[in-house]
């Protein structure tokens, strides 16, 4: 039995170079808008998508999230396959390597057989794909005429993906109608590709990370890929305004300074990626990392949290105190594990194996939430850097 929904979601990690040099954001503060510039500030030069969900949302309501959503039956739409088949991409190995990833190092919901003729690989980078045109109009597509058809492996390599600028993709401006028509029934997008002759960019998107939702949150829970898309430009990005009412393009750093400052919420995983994304102040250096690491497949992540006398721990995969068989069922709250100490004194008697996230009691929302590391992790990943790290080249300057 199934106790969550599939879905996917984009780190949208944009460029803020022009003419070779770096456009710098200032701090992200409630009295200064994202888009204002200083010369003192973080030396980032990319920006990551935000965007706020409704406050009406059935989950994570007002938060600050990656582009994505859930899966659709659409994405595994046979029909996919006819039309990668019209641009050239007519076997599985013409896809590349990002369906030759080893099966052990695969999350569940990508190993596990499926009747459907289109990979789980490719399946959802297409929900992902879909999602974020839907969300926030940017739509990563390749038209056709950017396939070479007779040397299809070579030539749809994993690569930066590159916003739609060429001449023939100059011509592709897809109307509003689009989203609206791709928002009410996924098997519009595909509509949508085979309209413009494009197919969806998946080999833009890097295999990143792969969270499930806690097992003591059993309303709605999800077993969520997380892919990371790098782009030369920054496109404008416009919300929905239906599940989404604001987008913003923030540095990492800007984006963990307005969560602590509590101007925002995000969820737990943002906060940990965000943290991970800190260690990379260039997108060539991300993108030089997420593509060779992709090839070494992700695990899954599901967090087991513990109360404490002060708070919550949330152990991942790795961390000392992780269980060997954690509970993938749903739990009720008062079968959550309770320490005797406090999340410090936990964290101090295990120092050398640390892989959690803590939520510190007395404030008005989870914005103490931190990401703690010191474990080497599987599959090539990197660490979160410490939360400290993140902000305080931002806050320092204000």
């Amino acid at each position: 039995m199934k106790h969550w929904k599939e879905a996917a979601t984009v780190i949208l990690a944009a460029s803020i170079r022009q003419n070779g040099r770096v456009k710098m954001p200032i701090a992200a503060t409630s009295k200064i808008q994202p888009n204002q510039e200083s010369p003192n500030v973080a030396p980032f030069d990319y920006k990551v998508l935000m965007l706020q969900r409704t406050h009406r949302s059935s989950f994570f309501a007002g938060a600050q999230v990656f582009p994505g959503g859930g899966i659709d039956e659409a994405d595994f739409s046979p029909k996919w396959m006819e039309l990668f088949a019209e641009a050239g991409i007519k076997t599985l190995a013409d896809f590349g390597p990002m369906v030759n990833i080893s099966q052990n190092s695969r999350p569940p919901m990508i190993a596990v057989h499926r009747d459907s003729p289109i990979p789980s690989d490719i399946a959802f980078r297409i929900c992902a794909i879909r999602e974020t045109f839907e969300e926030s109009g940017v739509l990563l597509v390749k038209p056709f005429s950017h396939l070479t058809t007779t040397k299809a492996p070579s030539a749809v390599q994993f690569g930066q993906h590159k916003l739609l600028g060429t001449s023939e993709a100059a011509n592709l401006k897809v109307s509003k109608e689009w989203r609206q028509r791709v928002h009410k029934n996924a098997s519009a997008f595909l509509d949508l590709c085979r309209e413009y002759k494009s197919l969806p960019d998946v080999w833009s998107l890097a295999e990143w990370s792969n969270w499930l939702t806690p097992s003591d949150l059993p309303k709605k829970r999800y077993d969520t890929m997380f892919y990371l898309c790098c782009m030369e430009t920054l496109p404008a990005a416009n919300m929905d305004n239906k599940e989404i009412i604001q987008s913003q393009w923030l540095t990492p750093s800007q984006s963990l300074t307005q969560f602590v400052e509590e101007e925002y919420f995000l969820p737990p995983p943002q906060v940990y990626e965000l943290q991970r994304l800190c260690r990379f102040q260039t997108l060539s250096e991300l993108f030089s990392f997420s593509q060779q690491r992709a090839l070494l497949g992700c695990l899954q992540y599901l967090p087991v949290r513990m109360n404490c006398n002060d708070g919550v721990i949330s152990l991942l995969p790795g961390d000392s105190m992780y269980p060997k068989k954690p509970v993938f069922e749903n739990i009720q709250g008062e079968n959550i594990p309770v320490l005797d100490e406090s999340i410090q004194d936990n964290t101090d008697q295990n120092s050398s194996q640390l892989n959690r996230q803590t939520f510190a009691l007395g404030t008005r929302s989870v914005s103490t939430c931190r990401s703690v590391c010191s474990i080497t992790h599987p599959n090539g990943h990197c660490s979160p850097l410490p939360l400290d790290e993140c902000i305080d080249s931002i806050k320092s300057k204000l």
